[in-house]
């Protein structure tokens, strides 16, 4: 099931663009490319910009300005269906147009994951981060058009990769050892917080996580490793940041 398409701001909703499965702007376009590459965990992952970029790098831009907001909101979103263990799997695809101003426009579910709570999720996590910065004043067009892929616990898995533990409680200021293993032995990975603002912690190259002073928002905060020899194969877990016991 699709959702509806948003109503677009009180002005004339821009011709849909020609749509194109890469990224556009020669060199630019490689920059792009480039600063999106590291996962966007959340598990939101891929974009694809669908208008003209006239040369502009929008790579600092759709980074900072989009998806640092939008990977933020889908994790309060994301509904416990998606997280472990259940850790329901699905795609949503989404297109939308940010106009110069930052609104938004003409944004709709174009690949929908089947499950009404998941397409919800990635629909609130755009829809909530609404306005965006306004667009580089250096591009002159009247709107930017995008394409955002959602991913639900859909990364390669590799046999015998493990994550342990997949579910934790700890209170604030206080810490989690996580491990690793592969066909269970160590794992050589790179440990790292995933969907979350600057306030949920830190982990250290060994896995330890350690809470914040004061309980994140969401709660919950996701805790990913990645092989070191194939970063393709990463697993996750979930940490739940509670007030210390009396």
């Amino acid at each position: 099931m699709c959702l509806a398409q948003t109503n677009a701001p009180s002005r004339a909703q821009p011709a849909e663009p020609k749509t194109s499965s890469s990224f556009q702007g020669g060199d630019a376009a490689a920059k792009i490319r480039a600063a999106l590459e590291e996962h966007i965990k959340g598990k939101a992952n891929g974009i694809e910009i669908l208008t003209d970029t006239q040369g502009i790098d929008f790579g600092p831009y759709l980074n900072e300005q989009v998806l640092r907001s939008v990977r933020w909101n889908w994790n309060v979103l994301l509904p416990d269906e998606a997280r472990p263990p259940q850790s329901k799997q699905g795609r949503v695809v989404i297109d939308f147009f940010i106009l110069k101003d930052g609104t938004v426009a003409g944004m709709k579910v174009v690949d929908s994951s089947g499950d009404i709570t998941l397409d919800r999720a990635a629909y609130g996590s755009i829809k909530n981060s609404v306005p965006f910065k306004p667009l580089p004043t250096q591009f002159t067009g009247h709107y930017l058009g995008l394409r955002l892929h959602f991913y639900y616990n859909t990364e390669a898995k590799k046999p015998g990769f493990s994550i342990s533990p997949v579910e934790s409680t700890v209170a604030v200021s206080s810490s989690v050892q996580f491990r690793a293993a592969e066909n269970e032995k160590d794992a050589a990975v790179t440990w790292s917080i995933t969907a979350c603002n600057d306030s949920c912690g830190t982990i250290s190259p060994t896995g330890l996580y350690t809470a914040p002073p004061k309980i994140p928002n969401p709660p919950k905060v996701g805790i990913c490793a990645k092989l070191v020899s194939n970063p393709d194969y990463n697993v996750g877990a979930t940490v739940t940041v509670i007030e210390p016991k009396p």
